[in-house]
C-alpha cells in the first residue's frame, strides 16, 4: 500500500521478517527500525511469525482507517472486499494494490 500524506515508521520490538518498499526487498530482526517515507510503496512479505512492531505515523490521522476497518480482540473480522478496503483507505490518504 502507499500513503500520500502520512511517513510512517517501525520499531521492532520482537520478530524477524522481510519488509517490501517500492519493490526492493529488505529483512529486518528485532532492535531495527523501517522507516517509510510517504509515497513510498510498502507492505511486509508474508510474515508467518508474529510481529511486535511499533507504529509510528506523521502526521496524525491514519489510525482512523484502521478504527473503521479493524474489530477489537474477540470480535469477529469485517466482511470488506478489496474495494470497501481502498474506498475507506482513500478518505485516508492510502491506498492498496
Amino acid at each position: 500500500h502507499i500513503h500520500f500524506e502520512a511517513d510512517e515508521a517501525f520499531y521492532v520490538l520482537d520478530g524477524s521478517e522481510t519488509f517490501i518498499l517500492n519493490d526492493v526487498h529488505h529483512t529486518f530482526e528485532k532492535g531495527g527500525t523501517i522507516f517509510i517515507p510517504k509515497n513510498s510503496w510498502h507492505g511486509f512479505a508474508n510474515p508467518d511469525r508474529l510481529l511486535l512492531l511499533l507504529w509510528i505515523v506523521a502526521p496524525t490521522g491514519l489510525e482512523k482507517f484502521f478504527r473503521e476497518t479493524c474489530n477489537p480482540p474477540g470480535v469477529p473480522p469485517k466482511q470488506l472486499t478489496h474495494e470497501q478496503v481502498n474506498q475507506i483507505a482513500r478518505k485516508y490518504g492510502t491506498e492498496y494494490r
